[in-house]
């Protein structure tokens, strides 16, 4: 009976052990590419899921809100690019994919396929990155940091190794 037991327990935690290692999970990640890709922020997200990545414009003054989704693929789509203002060095604006909606301009983005985001972090633009209306902290990005935002499958371990210790996982290399 106590090898019976034995045995099972033994078979419960090799499955733990294997799953750890073997099962891959979605997430969203913030690197600096400037510092040999070092992981500054992280978020566990499933397919389908949004994010959005808002700032006040350097120049207008005015807020601007990007608006992203993850797909089945583990794809980054732009969605739509909401701003109060066009001007210089706004996002770009075409007639036919564009509305009013109260006081934004909305720019319907076509769920355009991303390889990735390239964002210069500059502190005193307020900027904020949700995922799934959860703010991700960017508290220890100097200001004037190129970040890289992406969409990586470590495995749980190193993602459960992220979330205890803030070890980040393997280098990453920009994307083709």
């Amino acid at each position: 009976m106590k090898a019976k037991v034995l045995s099972i327990g033994m078979l419960i935690t090799g499955l733990i052990v294997a799953l750890l290692f073997l099962v891959p999970v979605s997430v969203l990640t913030v690197r600096l590419p400037r510092q040999d890709f070092r992981l500054v922020g992280a978020a566990r997200v499933s397919k389908d899921a949004s994010f959005e990545l808002e700032y006040l414009h350097s120049v207008e003054r005015t807020k601007v809100v990007g608006r992203f989704t993850i797909d089945e693929k583990q794809k980054l789509l732009a969605t739509e690019t909401r701003m109060m203002s066009v001007g210089t060095g706004m996002p770009n604006t075409e007639p036919e994919r564009t509305r009013r909606e109260g006081d934004w301009i909305v720019v319907d983005e076509k769920n355009r396929v991303l390889p990735d985001i390239r964002f210069y972090y500059v502190s005193v633009n307020d900027t904020n990155l949700n995922v799934a209306g959860r703010p991700l902290e960017l508290d220890t990005v100097r200001s004037g940091s190129l970040l890289r935002i992406g969409v990586e499958t470590p495995r749980l371990i190193q993602w459960v190794g992220w979330m205890v210790t803030g070890r980040m996982w393997g280098h990453v290399s920009p994307p083709k």
